[in-house]
């Protein structure tokens, strides 16, 4: 249904267990949706049985902004679904052993405090750009404008990217103890940060009481995925 093609499917279990009978380990990348969103752990028990080796699986959260546009108008998820996604990730790790992580920024005041170390702070408006295939320089592929290319002297793209770049946060977000890990969700979450409207989680922001932070996440750090590199500005 993603792909337009019928056959796409058949291919990629062929692919996956072809890769992994040749000693690759493959990470997952799952996009969730709301048709998809309660088959994770189904997906990842599948793969189990068909002993096709993964790493890890990197759950990702489509916005219609950028690249998903013109595709993906009506994939938001709620709060609850979010979280009943992370009770499939700690049963896949429990139960199959396979490490799962938020591989793009959700705001943590809207996610159980337990699921919180599965999920790695949003790098986009900070120190990571997107390059799409015309080579046009986006802030992150939730960014529909352009801000330069690859292409240009140096010199303008520095200038491109450091107006690019934002630390705004709405004012929940500044007065929450998470503010440094969490920095407000993806950046497509915070308020007026990529001019364009906020979406459906800015409104429930909430910040964290200090003592759940206390409890769950003094030990958090700002993550990067794997083979993720950053860009400095």
């Amino acid at each position: 249904a993603i792909t337009g093609t019928p056959s796409s499917w058949h291919r990629l279990k062929t692919g996956l267990e072809m890769l992994s009978d040749n000693g690759i380990t493959l990470a997952i990348e799952y996009d969730c949706t709301p048709e998809n969103y309660q088959q994770l752990y189904a997906t990842a028990k599948w793969l189990s049985r068909r002993q096709v080796s993964v790493r890890h699986i990197q759950l990702h959260r489509i916005l219609p902004m950028g690249d998903a546009r013109s595709r993906y108008p009506h994939n938001t998820l709620s709060a609850q679904q979010w979280n009943e996604i992370f009770e499939q990730a700690s049963t896949i790790e429990e139960r199959l052993g396979i490490k799962v992580f938020m591989e793009d920024g959700l705001p943590f005041c809207i996610i159980d405090p337990v699921h919180w170390q599965r999920m790695l702070a949003c790098a986009c408006g900070h120190n990571l750009i997107t390059i799409g295939p015309d080579f046009s320089l986006r802030r992150c592929a939730c960014d529909p404008d352009t801000i330069g290319h690859l292409f240009d002297p140096p010199d303008k793209i520095r200038l491109a990217l450091g107006a690019a770049v934002s630390t705004e946060l709405p004012q929940p977000c500044t007065e929450c103890p998470a503010a440094s890990v969490s920095r407000g969700g993806c950046s497509a979450s915070r308020v007026g940060s990529n001019g364009h409207q906020p979406d459906h989680y800015s409104a429930h922001f909430i910040p964290i009481d200090l003592n759940t932070w206390r409890e769950y996440g003094l030990g958090l750090t700002p993550k990067r995925i794997t083979g993720q590199h950053a860009i400095k500005i």
